[in-house]
């Protein structure tokens, strides 16, 4: 899904030293960068989500995860084992508190270590 930046055509490369110049001109003060609560709320939410997403996969458990189920559909015909990974992936989501842990944490194992016989 686009994001607003992708809709109203702004390129973030334009946009990020725009920021900053309104912010060194003083044209947002500090007390307004403060003030945007919801915005600092979101940030470290998602910060903290992102660090358990990354210690789970430092951990290892993503990849014991990935081999488990990739064990499980090993020999299967290609479309029984997408079919059967697809349903674990999907399922796998109520794990994680958001769709950005379950991404940051799943993707990459699922899609690297699942092997798949294609007969």
């Amino acid at each position: 899904m686009p994001g607003f930046a992708s809709l109203a055509m702004i390129n973030l490369d334009t946009a990020d030293p725009a920021g900053l110049a309104a912010f060194y001109s003083q044209v947002l003060g500090w007390d307004d960068v403060l003030g945007e609560r919801s915005a600092w709320d979101t940030f470290v939410w998602y910060g903290a989500i992102y660090q358990m997403a990354r210690a789970l996969g430092d951990a290892g458990v993503s990849k014991a995860f990935a081999q488990a189920a990739g064990g499980f559909t090993f020999g299967a015909s290609w479309a029984v084992a997408l079919l059967a990974l697809l349903a674990v992936y999907l399922y796998a989501h109520y794990a994680f508190a958001t769709i950005t842990a379950h991404v940051s944490a799943m993707f990459v194992p699922s899609s690297a270590r699942w092997p798949v016989k294609i007969s």
